[in-house]
């Protein structure tokens, strides 16, 4: 019987590429991996596991659980690649990577503790099949925790659909889509670029931004449940904690002054002094003063305070601790004066 895992070619064209990327984990992959291979879609799909330099398990182990997925797994329809880099590329260069050596113009990216529900890429194709000059297709998503149990639904953002401004504008203060919600066309990265590996979690959201620039965009939205996302121990952005104003959001929002007008900038950073300065509000009435001078170290450390947004938002809106949060940023800006 032949192995299920094939070294990678490019010699077979497919409809679909599913991007998956594997570091270091294995513990929900066997799961993620029988939620594509139930897929009732009809058009071939190639799977492309990318492991990154993993040390915890080995080729023979993915082989195995590869194995488990025959029963469900029609070989006319998908076949699996794996390809492993010898050293530690990053989650979005490994990403980048498989989307070069993508074999089909339509790119889905799955990560290893992703669930997709059973119609997931029927819905994906039966929009392209109808619309097959559509950039990208988005929709809601589930949050699961380790059990698989739902513990949050995304919100819709629009009706089903091409996309309208309100939409696009949505992506100005914040990224309302989780990745598993959206397939991207191959030639949309041909238009916009990349993934910004240095942004690490927040590289998703500024892809994002920069598609809704596009001239002519052709992003269409269905208001369905596409897919799960996991909340872990082991997730890395967990790990990370990504702060409401860490360093990787306002380089995303300092990047954007290349794309964005004046105004669309400005409205970004105001939301996301808005954010912050409400955030630091919860702190002071929860007594977590260590959590309020961190975040606003944050804001003086990572963003451009310069233009003086920050003190626009503080007047602009009404907060019970206005006067305190003022006082915490003028001292703050002080002492990062005296340093430089």
């Amino acid at each position: 019987m032949q192995p299920l895992l094939q070294d990678y070619s490019n010699k077979i064209k497919f409809q679909f590429s599913i991007i998956l990327p594997l570091h270091n984990r294995l513990n929900y992959f066997e799961s993620c991996l029988k939620s594509i291979c139930q897929q009732q879609h009809q058009c071939r799909t190639e799977i492309l596991l990318l492991d990154d330099a993993s040390q915890t398990f080995s080729r023979q182990d993915i082989q195995q659980i590869v194995e488990k997925c025959r029963p469900y797994l029609p070989s006319e329809k998908y076949t699996i690649y794996y390809l492993r880099h010898p050293q530690n590329l990053g989650e979005y260069s490994n990403i980048n990577w498989g989307i070069k050596l993508a074999n089909s113009p339509w790119i889905y990216i799955v990560h290893d503790d992703d669930l997709l529900l059973e119609n997931t890429l029927l819905w994906f194709e039966e929009i392209i099949q109808k619309q097959p000059s559509l950039d990208l297709v988005s929709g809601a998503s589930y949050t699961i925790d380790d059990t698989d149990k739902i513990i949050k639904k995304s919100s819709f953002l629009g009706n089903q659909g091409l996309a309208n401004q309100e939409f696009l504008n949505l992506f100005l203060a914040n990224n309302p889509l989780e990745c598993v919600a959206t397939i991207y066309s191959k030639q949309i990265f041909e238009k916009v670029g990349y993934f910004k590996a240095d942004l690490d979690v927040s590289a998703d959201w500024e892809l994002l931004r920069r598609v809704s620039k596009v001239t002519e965009l052709q992003w269409y939205y269905l208001p369905q449940y596409i897919g799960a996302c996991r909340h872990h121990e082991q997730q890395k952005s967990k790990q990370y904690q990504t702060s409401i104003s860490d360093q990787y959001i306002w380089q995303v929002l300092n990047l954007s002054q290349h794309y964005f007008s004046s105004l669309e900038q400005r409205t970004s950073k105001k939301s996301r002094y808005w954010q912050c300065f409400q955030a630091v509000e919860h702190y002071f009435d929860a007594g977590e003063m260590d959590s309020a001078l961190s975040l606003c170290l944050d804001i003086v450390e990572f963003s451009d305070l310069g233009d003086r947004l920050w003190l626009e938002v503080l007047n602009q809106f009404e907060l019970k601790h206005k006067q305190q949060i003022y006082e915490l940023m003028v001292m703050l800006i002080d002492k990062a004066t005296e340093v430089h």
